[in-house]
């Protein structure tokens, strides 16, 4: 899941982060759990959480910032999420929309 679709990350409380959340059940072991941003090309901008979890609620907060701490320009960014586990590799990707 992706809450909110569309954030402004501009300091003034109101959805200034993105999150980026999946749910990881029924696992025998740990699994490895890692989320990156994109731009619309498909050039990767940033690591936004890189995570190892047993199974239950993983969520990942972007703040629209590039891997050098950079403020990124308004537009529609992709969130891709990837968790590997004893039972195989699952990628998601979602679109969201940085806006001030």
């Amino acid at each position: 899941s992706v809450d909110p679709g569309v954030f402004s990350p501009n300091g003034d409380g109101i959805n200034d982060v993105v999150e980026i959340g999946c749910d990881v059940l029924n696992l025998s072991g740990m699994s490895s759990v890692v989320c990156w941003v994109y731009d619309v090309s498909g050039r990767r901008l940033g690591l936004v959480d890189a995570s190892r979890l047993g199974s239950g609620r993983y969520v990942g907060v972007w703040d629209g910032r590039d891997a050098s701490g950079s403020l990124l320009p308004p537009g529609l960014y992709v969130v891709g999420l990837r968790v590997e586990t004893d039972q195989g590799t699952t990628q998601r990707q979602a679109v969201v929309s940085l806006v001030y």
